[in-house]
């Protein structure tokens, strides 16, 4: 009863909004039950709802290349696994409070007629594809990588689960890689010993669970037998890089040590962002990257030593929009005059880097080529202006300037 009468209030402002979005007499909204027998019209489950709303109009930021907030709405599992739908009840669901608030999407809030269409499917159940009522899955997590030396043989195995709408009614760990030489102490339980790590190399376990519903969810972690005395090896894939439309590829170098053996194996892989590049050269320290799209993109490198053990960076690839045509006075009297020409004028000027006129400040700049320009660099990289960095805004005002041939206007 009480979600009932949430509902008829819903849909009697949702009604209300319509009337003033579309200036229609009164007589076109003849009442909220209209309202919602033309929502129940709209979305009848997942698949409705995921073809008029959240493939158009959601996935550009929140799929599982683009998690927006840490929010997947790939499909109906990653949805419903997200906290943010609670069936039955609409005004519980941050999901639909945050369309009805106008809050999302941030640009284009949604039709009424749709919001309404969501409410309604909630209220019903939130059914997926197939009709049955939404079940969130559960969480599981099998705990971070570990790392091992010589002479030990055994280690403990820490996982987690809980579910959002229920309980966890079984779980199990399983060898999936490596040497079968071990022994699952307790597989029934989140916590376990793993005993009989006698064999060099990695090994890898999954811990599965399942829900009172039957929903069954698994993670993995990775333990690395290495030699006596083997010490990690170090890499970095440098800083964050910045391109701008047109440009849709890059490439980017590791740098990696071992201080007690040497590099064997390089491996870049895509960690997420708007849509799946391609990699060349891939198992090298150089990786070309092609067919990016706008957007935050996120690479990992992984570098394994000659005895086996690994270790990685990330390194981000941010895809601006083209660049706009900037004049030399507007970028000089709002960033270089205020911001700079405190330490770069006159004969002490830092570094030896005179900004007081147009010819002095090209000194570090390479027209059309901002990711090669030593100005653009130091101030990308936060090394400029020392201990106050430029905002994005105005770092890419300077980009612009540079990458649409730093005209002296």
């Amino acid at each position: 009863m009480r979600i009932k009468t949430k509902m008829t209030l819903i849909f009697s402002l949702v009604a209300i909004l319509l009337f003033f979005q579309n200036c229609s007499a009164p007589e076109s909204l003849n009442s909220s039950e209209d309202s919602k027998s033309s929502a129940s019209n709209l979305a009848s489950n997942y698949n409705d709802i995921n073809e008029k709303v959240i493939k158009p109009k959601c996935l550009y930021c929140h799929s599982t290349f683009s998690p927006g907030g840490g929010l997947d709405l790939t499909d109906f599992d990653t949805m419903m696994e997200s906290g943010t739908i609670i069936p039955g009840d609409p005004e519980g669901s941050s999901f639909y409070t945050s369309l009805v608030n106008g809050s999302m999407p941030p640009t284009t809030p949604l039709d009424p007629q749709n919001i309404l269409a969501i409410a309604q499917w909630i209220e019903d159940g939130a059914r997926d594809a197939t009709g049955q009522i939404g079940n969130k899955l559960p969480l599981v997590n099998a705990g971070n990588d570990l790392y091992i030396y010589e002479p030990q043989n055994t280690v403990t195995l820490k996982g987690s689960a809980s579910d959002p709408d229920g309980v966890v009614v079984a779980k199990v760990w399983t060898q999936i890689e490596g040497p079968k030489t071990l022994n699952i102490v307790s597989p029934n339980n989140l916590t376990t010993e793993v005993t009989g790590l006698n064999v060099l190399g990695h090994y890898e376990f999954e811990l599965s669970v399942e829900d009172d519903k039957g929903d069954i969810v698994t993670d993995r972690v990775k333990v690395s037998l290495n030699p006596f005395n083997n010490l990690l090896p170090v890499v970095s894939a440098g800083l964050d890089i910045n391109i701008q439309l047109p440009a849709t590829a890059t490439s980017i170098t590791a740098l990696a040590a071992d201080s007690d053996g040497s590099i064997a194996n390089y491996l870049w892989t895509q960690n997420s962002g708007p849509s799946i590049a391609s990699l060349s050269n891939a198992n090298t320290k150089t990786v070309s990257i092609n067919g990016l799209s706008l957007g935050t993109y996120v690479f990992k490198i992984t570098v394994t030593d000659n005895k086996g053990a690994e270790s990685f960076d990330l390194v981000k690839v941010i895809v601006d929009p083209a660049a706009i045509a900037r004049t030399f006075t507007d970028v000089n009297n709002t960033i270089f005059k205020p911001k700079c020409l405190n330490c770069h004028q006159g004969g002490n000027a830092r570094g030896g880097y005179n900004m007081e006129t147009y010819a002095q400040i090209m000194s570090l700049v390479v027209k059309n080529n901002a990711n090669e320009s030593g100005l653009f660099i130091r101030c990308w990289d936060d090394t400029m202006p020392p201990g106050n960095p430029l905002s994005k805004a105005e770092k890419d005002k300077i980009r612009d300037w540079i990458n649409t041939n730093a005209p002296n206007n």
